[in-house]
Formats: structure tokens, C-alpha cells, sequence
């Protein structure tokens, strides 16, 4: 009890050592959440991170790893921030693993929290964890009487993030294919490459385009070529 109020208390422990403690009202009070004066803002159940290298799920909150841990799926972690919160450090902690899983709540700063820390922590090894209509969080997925079968189902059918405003060539060609069809009229920057400028149909004002490829195979030189061509 604080102050004459009933919380769940949620303690972080990293290396072994209290460092933060999470406290949470419990009903019939409103919703709430206070932490300890002066604690780190850490990874909760942290330090099962020592003991993997292969997978982690990342909860939104700290019954959902509670919920997840009770049902057997012990490389669980959960954020201590909200869903959009994101600390370098806990980037450092995550790089050794080969794939991420998100379980984070299904509301809108759910999925947008998810998509931004996937982003920081690579698209190519974060898979979303898409929970049936209905169902808010992890927490709630079992207490309506949820399996961890039938949550093993949604980790095996979890599916990559979607990447914002990238598109491959292909995706390129098949606008401009699509734009052939249309009256819309833009401004583009023509390329100096008659097959380049062929495929892609020159550049929009306004995008942001990405040169990708391994070292000292032509990026520089592409990028100046354009620059030269432009400027002239």
C-alpha cells in the first residue's frame, strides 16, 4: 500500500541487482503507475538476455511478460517506457539476436511503437505478432482462455514489418506502369542514363531516393554523375 492505495509492484532486476520497481494500482481504483524515485529506466527481465542468442519476444508491459512466462515462453522481455519509448542501450542489448518477435498491445500506439522500435532494431529480423480481433494484449489473450499452443500459433505465423516509403526497382517500375495509365502530371528530375532513366522514369522532386549497393562498386560515382548532370 502508498498513501492508503493498493499496487502491484513489478521489480527490474539487471546483473542480479534491484534497479527500478514499477507499481501499478490495483482495482477498484483507476488505472495507474508510479516508479521508484531516482530507478533506471531498464529492459524488464533483462537478464534473460544472457542466456539467449537465438530469439526474444518484446512485450508492451510487464504482465504481459508475466502472462507469457507463466505459459512457458521464457525469452521474454518487456519495455519499461510505453511502447514508443526507445533507449540506445537496449539496442546494444538486442544486437546479438537472430530474429525479435513484438507482442506489443494492439491499439495504435501499439503498432506504431512496434514499427518504430523494428526500425531501430532492423527490419530484416523483427517479425510482428498480430493478435485475433478482440483481444488487446497478451494479458488479456489468456485470461479469455487462450492456449500457449494457440500462442505458439500466432509466434509461428508471425509475419516481417512493412517498410515505410522504401520500394524496390520492381516497385518503381510498376508505379510508373500504374502512372502511364493516369492524367497526373509531376515535376521530374531526368537521369543522365537513357536505360536508367527508361526504367525509372527520372526522380520525383520531393523523394527521397537511396543508393544501396556493397563497397566501391559506384555509389559515390553515381551520386556525382547526377550532381554534374543536374548542375550542367
Amino acid at each position: 500500500y502508498i498513501d492508503g492505495i493498493k499496487y502491484l509492484c513489478f521489480p527490474y532486476i539487471a546483473g542480479g541487482k534491484l534497479k527500478n520497481i514499477k507499481f501499478r494500482t490495483m482495482p477498484p481504483n483507476p488505472k495507474g503507475f508510479r516508479r521508484l524515485s531516482g530507478g533506471e529506466s531498464s529492459l524488464y527481465n533483462e537478464d534473460i538476455l544472457q542466456h539467449i542468442n537465438d530469439y526474444v519476444i518484446i512485450c508492451e508491459g510487464e504482465s504481459d511478460v508475466v502472462a507469457l512466462w507463466s505459459q512457458g515462453f521464457h525469452n521474454t522481455i518487456g519495455v519499461s517506457v510505453g511502447a514508443k519509448g526507445i533507449k540506445s542501450d537496449w539496442i546494444d542489448k538486442l544486437d546479438k539476436l537472430q530474429k525479435i518477435y513484438f507482442a506489443f498491445d494492439s491499439d495504435d500506439d501499439g503498432v506504431v511503437g512496434a514499427r518504430k522500435f523494428a526500425n531501430r532494431l532492423g527490419i530484416e529480423r523483427s517479425y510482428n505478432i498480430q493478435l485475433p480481433p478482440g483481444y488487446k494484449d497478451i494479458n488479456e489473450f489468456f485470461i479469455k482462455g487462450k492456449t500457449p499452443e494457440d500462442f505458439q500459433q500466432l509466434l509461428d505465423n508471425a509475419q516481417k514489418f512493412d517498410v515505410d516509403y522504401v520500394k524496390s526497382i520492381g516497385g518503381l517500375i510498376q508505379d510508373t506502369i500504374r502512372g502511364s495509365y493516369t492524367n497526373t502530371h509531376e515535376t521530374r528530375l531526368e537521369l543522365p542514363w537513357a536505360n536508367v532513366n527508361k526504367l525509372l522514369n527520372g526522380f520525383v522532386a520531393g523523394d527521397l531516393v537511396v543508393v544501396a549497393g556493397k563497397p566501391g562498386v559506384g555509389k559515390s560515382t553515381f551520386g556525382f554523375n547526377l550532381l554534374y548532370y543536374w548542375a550542367k
